[in-house]
């Protein structure tokens, strides 16, 4: 990932990833008070599988809504790459020290 505090794009980067953040955070919201989300509280581990499922294929839907086929594999490991920091990041946000790094 690039350096975006050394460079002129810092802000308009920092405004977007944290409008972006913003917007997901009240989907969720949203989402967890659905009756589809509701319906599952018994099987906790499904819940938690189909929201992720749909919220990922949502955000690898819109990473590669602009970029030709041969471009969606390094779009996949760009968003693998990104995971660990979007994890802190939430952490962050909760109070709570970063994870380890993986393995």
């Amino acid at each position: 990932m690039a350096d975006r505090q050394n460079s002129g794009s810092y802000e308009p980067y920092h405004a977007l990833a944290d409008h972006a953040r913003v917007r997901m955070a009240y989907l969720g919201s949203e989402l967890m008070q659905d009756r589809r989300y509701s319906a599952l509280s018994t099987d906790q581990n499904s819940q938690f599988e189909a929201l992720m499922i749909g919220l990922l294929s949502g955000v690898a839907g819109i990473a590669i809504a602009h970029i030709k086929p041969e471009g969606h594999g390094e779009v996949r490991a760009a968003l693998l790459a990104l995971i660990p920091f979007a994890m802190n990041n939430a952490r962050e946000i909760m109070d709570l020290p970063p994870l380890e790094a993986l393995q």
